[in-house]
């Protein structure tokens, strides 16, 4: 059975709505729906919802250069966004290769005078799932 569309995912905290569609034992998702999945659980700050869209193993950079290894670093990274809001202001979908640049705003930054900053950001998707990320 194929789980349908509009999904609700129940992560033990508050149901997120999710448009995607994934295929039992094989992932039908498109890699875009699949970024777009993980941004909508970052606006939602719930690093858990994100990191349902991550594989296992994620290997992700961040703009400072960290490495951030496995879902429960992600998670854990994610877990204070400051209020993130993510705006995907363009993509760019080449094979299993989504690139683009985000609008991205939070309270740290909106404390600092700055009303939003660019991210380009580049992931990797494997399936139904976010294999690498990196934040530049």
């Amino acid at each position: 059975t194929a789980i349908s569309a509009e999904t609700t995912l129940d992560h033990g905290g508050d149901d997120t709505s999710l448009a995607l569609s994934f295929g039992q034992g094989t992932a039908d998702a498109a890699p875009e729906d699949v970024v777009n999945g993980f941004v909508a659980a970052i606006n939602d700050s719930d690093a858990a919802a994100a990191a349902f869209f991550t594989a296992d193993g994620i290997y992700g950079v961040n703009v400072d250069s960290l490495a951030i290894v496995g879902t429960k670093a992600l998670e854990y990274a994610f877990s204070d966004t400051a209020n993130a809001q993510v705006e995907l202001a363009s993509v760019a979908v080449d094979g299993e290769e989504v690139t683009g640049v985000a609008l991205v705003s939070d309270d740290n930054t909106q404390a600092a005078g700055v009303s939003r900053f660019l991210q380009p950001f580049s992931a990797i998707v494997q399936g139904d799932k976010i294999a690498q990320l990196h934040l530049r």
